[in-house]
């Protein structure tokens, strides 16, 4: 498994210390293992919004989704 790669965006929900993080999947997790690498992109889950997305049926996975150009917004808002 170490030669195959493997893209599973991941939200972190806790973290647990020691470089240790509970996550939510937004994806399967087929293969994953303790101790893989991962890369922090440092920005939230961001998703489209606004009247283009009104009706629409949203997939969480970037390779699939058709809607690449529209302006999006993190899931949760920074604290004021």
């Amino acid at each position: 498994m170490r030669d195959k790669q493997i893209n599973v965006t991941c939200e972190v929900q806790q973290l647990l210390g020691n470089n240790r993080v509970r996550a939510v999947a937004m994806s399967a997790t087929d293969g994953l293992m303790r101790g893989m690498e991962v890369i922090d992109t440092g920005a939230p889950l961001s998703v489209p919004v606004g009247g283009a997305t009104l009706g629409r049926i949203l997939l969480i996975q970037p390779s699939l989704s058709q809607l690449s150009n529209l302006k999006t917004s993190p899931t949760v808002s920074s604290p004021q």
